[in-house]
């Protein structure tokens, strides 16, 4: 059900097995750029102990807005020919991109016989202003084959720190994404303090080939194939239903390497490469949280394989659903002057609501005076109504002009996040993003969440310590084998030992003899 109509209706059997699921898939189309409720319900069975959990709601939001993404890279190979030709030619994506090395070619000449520009850049740009920054209004950045060393040729000292230092805060701080697309260069300087292994997901990275004699002949190279979470993944759908996306996914061309690595504890692992038949699958794609955003390592530099006798057809699938993707956590409004809205368009009672206001650097200045807050409203409302409360938005210790605030115990309803600032007349339209909290799932379809508070006093009660799941890994260091030294004393009088006794009885009988022999009484 879309907004409580009917959309679509699906059918199937079900089993008399006592464990039983099924998959379907619904396409949800919109060209309308809203807020879109969507309600899936499913009729009971006769055996059905409870119905409570047979309906599930849940919010999308559609923007209409442009995608925009940098892509850097060293050399012209064939990843980056093909997957710059993809970008550029995707309508929702704005291409920045940076070759550091470009090919030696004749220069364009347009109709006029001018010189034309190539379609990139051989420079990287570091300046020391956040809302000047490379990555300043970007919403996806793929670096590509760049080792430590190219970087500390390109740059200074003090821009190389700079560029990781920035690159950072985009992933962790804004929320954006992050896409590794290493190569031999990159892993030829790659070592556990550099600045792109903090951020990988990956740990000590290989590259692997396939095994002689073990690749089969179609498809040619080496196989890679999603893991379990991996079938389930946006990004890697190739078929509208999962047994279609599964047989497309075997059916694709093979890689001639692939460069994979030690998942991280927190890292999803979405794709295996397979040297050969009977070896275990390796790390070939993952992904984790980095702060607010994400970062994904792609260790193939060959995905344009996947054109062979299709085209365009799953290669620019696949980069289009992983730009879009990477857009997820976008903010619900965004205007020439700021962006604004929740990371997420819906949650449960009491969950507390984290909201960004990112200001452009031409109101820096005026910050300070503009006092943004944020105005909760509950739906429906009239236009003179007041606020249920209000929160001020707080500046990012390395961003002024990124605020946020968290609003907390909402009860289920309809809400409006209002942007609010002491200067009206610069912003004349009201900036509003829609907010649903939706009614706490049953027992079956909980989300369960850990208690920190409660962990980490059990923890200090008990000698313990709380850990995070990228410090799993420390655990066999905290775990050792406890060792005591017990001291104490044993008190034996010297008539009571059995040694003692008997030489005390053995004088005694001795003396006894020798008076006896000697003729005394």
């Amino acid at each position: 059900y879309h907004q409580g109509e009917l959309l679509e209706q699906q059918s199937f059997v079900t089993s008399e097995e006592q464990s039983y699921s099924e998959t379907l898939t619904f396409a949800l189309e919109t060209d309308k750029a809203d807020q879109h409720h969507y309600e899936i319900r499913l009729l009971p069975n006769k055996d059905e102990f409870t119905t409570r959990n047979n309906q599930q709601h849940f919010t999308q939001q559609v923007l209409d807005n442009m995608i925009h993404a940098l892509f850097i890279d060293h050399h012209p190979r064939w990843e980056f020919r093909f997957l710059h030709s993809a970008l550029e030619r995707d309508e929702r994506i704005e291409l920045q991109t940076i070759l550091l090395n470009p090919p030696v070619l004749s220069p364009a000449l347009d109709d006029d016989n001018q010189q034309t520009s190539l379609p990139f850049t051989d420079k990287i740009t570091v300046v020391d202003e956040a809302n000047q920054s490379l990555f300043a209004g970007q919403d996806l950045v793929i670096l590509g084959d760049l080792s430590e060393t190219t970087l500390r040729e390109e740059l200074t000292a003090e821009e190389f720190d700079l560029f990781w230092q920035q690159l950072g805060q985009f992933v962790s701080e804004e929320g954006k994404t992050l896409v590794l697309l290493p190569g031999e260069e990159m892993l030829s300087t790659w070592n556990g303090d550099a600045p792109v292994a903090k951020l990988s997901p990956l740990m000590n990275p290989q590259m692997i080939e396939p095994e002689e004699g073990n690749a089969d002949p179609l498809p040619l190279g080496m196989p890679v194939l999603p893991t379990p979470i991996g079938y389930g993944t946006p990004f890697l759908q190739f078929g509208d239903q999962p047994e279609q996306n599964q047989q497309i996914w075997e059916r694709l061309p093979g890689h001639f390497r692939a460069y994979t690595g030690e998942p991280k504890p927190a890292a999803e692992v979405v794709l295996n490469a397979f040297p050969s038949r009977d070896a275990a699958g390796q790390p070939a794609m993952a992904y984790q949280q980095f702060g607010q955003g994400q970062v994904v390592w792609l260790g193939l530099d060959s995905t344009w394989r996947w054109r062979r006798r299709v085209g365009d057809k799953y290669h620019h699938r696949f980069w289009g659903q992983m730009a879009r993707w990477a857009i997820q956590n976008k903010l619900s409004v965004e205007t020439e002057l700021v962006r604004f809205g929740p990371e997420r368009p819906e949650g449960i009672p009491n969950q507390p609501i984290r909201l960004h206001a990112h200001f452009s650097s031409t109101l820096l200045e005026q910050l300070p005076e503009l006092n943004p807050q944020v105005a909760v409203f509950r739906l429906p409302h009239t236009p003179d109504e007041e606020p249920i409360f209000r929160l001020p938005l707080l500046s990012l210790p390395s961003r002024q002009q990124s605020m946020t605030a968290v609003v907390e115990n909402l009860p289920e309803g309809d809400y409006e996040f209002v942007l609010e600032t002491d200067q009206e007349e610069l912003f004349p339209d009201e900036i509003l993003a829609p907010y649903v909290v939706r009614p706490l799932p049953t027992l079956e379809l909980t989300e369960t969440t850990a208690n920190r508070k409660l962990l980490e006093q059990l923890a200090a009660q008990t000698g313990g310590k709380l850990m995070e799941l990228d410090q799993l890994d420390q655990i066999p260091d905290i775990i050792q084998p406890s060792a005591a030294t017990e001291t104490w004393q044993d008190e034996t009088h010297l008539w009571t030992h059995p040694l003692w006794l008997t030489l005390f009885v053995t004088l005694l009988s001795s003396e006894w003899l020798i008076r006896k022999w000697n003729g005394l009484p």
